[in-house]
């Protein structure tokens, strides 16, 4: 089969169209059932993913009245339902095109079947990093007072655990799901080893649940966050796929195939999602210039994300570093990337931040000193 022609081969017999097909099929079962999104996401969506939004519905709880209030008022009280429009706005392709001398090491299922899953490995790795991100840039900023690690765990698990509103009246611990990065999910697991516990084997990787909540591993964490905390559904991330049978490319040996996605990510529940993390570090570069006092300060680190900006703080004496998660506010100033010049009169010290798309802040540089050495 390898030495057939790759664009005849395609056109004359199903075998590559199936193989595509069943790994595809593969890569949306293991999206569905291994991924961190799978298992917590909101499946309550209702719609045509085709017009280009879902909906979810939040039910307000019902309130209790005096019997023969119905009655008096002729009329029960109407369901509350607040609708959350989720917009299929994220298209993406997973395409690839391939060469006929390809096939003399693979032949057209192997080869199929070896760069669809690796086409499902980076499509499973945005949708898990979308999600997290997602979830991060909606919910609310904790920070832990605990000392070790089980109090803090228990901490964050608390915060979506009392939560009451006109949607919700507390929240059980089996809808509560953690999401920590390894070195937490480390910390946590010593402790359960170093404590005598039947029902964990240390020789197990994963311990699953504590104190009845699910706890989860990820390396696609949004950077600087350590704790994620949230209720089951609340972020809804629909996908729809549709797949690229092989197409011979015109005027060439090569042969392109993969998929397209069309999915949108949106938290319907904010108020029942907690994160915290930890400071991370901006670095700088500053360039005196001279009579003018026109310094450039110019970022030198890399953004943990695109979306995301850099703002500076200046203060003739001092800028405290400002906590993890602060809003930035109106006191500080949007800086360009590429470096900007800023008039400093007199000697004065500077705080350069990032700042995330919810515009709080999640990186700081230390305090660096503008010095006026001209006359």
């Amino acid at each position: 089969m390898a030495q057939n022609s790759l664009s005849i081969l395609l056109q004359t017999t199903p075998s590559a169209k199936d193989t595509l097909a069943e790994e595809w099929g593969k890569v949306i079962e293991n999206l569905q059932k291994e991924t961190i999104a799978s298992q917590l996401k909101n499946q309550d969506l209702s719609g045509d993913p085709s017009a280009g939004v879902l909906n979810a519905k939040r039910f307000a709880n019902a309130v209790e009245k005096a019997y023969g209030t119905a009655r008096a008022g002729h009329g029960a009280e109407k369901v509350k339902a607040l609708n959350v429009p989720v917009p299929i706005d994220d298209d993406k392709e997973w395409l690839e095109e391939v060469e006929e001398k390809d096939l003399t090491l693979y032949g057209v299922e192997g080869l199929i079947s070896k760069r669809t899953a690796n086409q499902g490995k980076s499509l499973e790795r945005y949708f898990e990093r979308k999600f997290l991100n997602v979830a991060v840039l909606a919910g609310e900023v904790h920070t832990i007072a605990g000392s070790n690690i089980e109090d803090k765990v228990e901490e964050l698990i608390q915060k979506v655990e009392v939560v009451k509103n006109d949607f919700v009246d507390g929240v059980s611990r089996d809808m509560i799901a953690l999401v920590v990065r390894p070195s937490i999910y480390g910390q946590i697991r010593n402790k359960i080893d170093a404590v005598q516990n039947a029902n964990v084997s240390s020789a197990v990787g994963e311990f699953g649940v504590f104190h009845g909540v699910l706890v989860f591993s990820s390396v696609y964490l949004p950077a600087t966050v350590d704790y994620l905390v949230m209720a089951k559904g609340a972020v809804a991330q629909p996908i729809k796929l549709s797949i690229l049978n092989p197409n011979p490319i015109p005027l060439s040996e090569a042969t392109a195939f993969g998929a397209f996605t069309y999915a949108g990510t949106k938290a319907v529940m904010p108020d029942l999602i907690f994160f915290a993390g930890t400071l991370g570090t901006v670095t700088l570069t500053t360039v005196y210039g001279g009579a003018s006092n026109k310094s450039t300060i110019t970022p030198t680190s890399t953004k943990s994300d695109s979306a995301n900006k850099f703002y500076y703080l200046a203060d003739a004496s001092a800028v405290a570093a400002p906590a993890y998660g602060t809003a930035v506010g109106d006191t500080w100033t949007e800086l360009d990337d590429d470096g900007e010049k800023i008039t400093f009169a007199t000697e004065t010290k500077i705080r350069v931040a990032e700042v995330d798309a919810s515009g709080r802040i999640i990186k700081v540089s230390a305090e660096t000193s503008i010095v006026k050495t001209g006359s």
